[in-house]
């Protein structure tokens, strides 16, 4: 990836992860304080879509939530 690709795509790589996993049990209380009822943002998913997948829900938010960590890109 060139450096004016991090631009286009609006995003940093300047975190060292810690090697640390994020954990479902994390996730699971993340979603407990929550607020339900609130618009969705650009992704469309909200916390009452993710609560009602149950496990299912809580493991693909952590797998994407530790892919996005391990990566080190984030949005500005």
């Amino acid at each position: 990836m060139k450096d004016n690709d991090n631009e286009l795509l609006n995003v940093t790589t300047d975190l060292e992860p810690s090697g640390n996993s994020i954990l479902e049990t994390e996730v699971e209380t993340a979603l407990k304080d929550m607020k339900f009822e609130k618009l969705p943002t650009n992704d469309n998913v909200t916390t009452e879509l993710i609560t009602v997948c149950k496990e299912t829900g809580i493991k693909n938010v952590c797998l994407l939530a530790n892919k996005i960590y391990e990566s080190g890109v984030t949005r500005k």
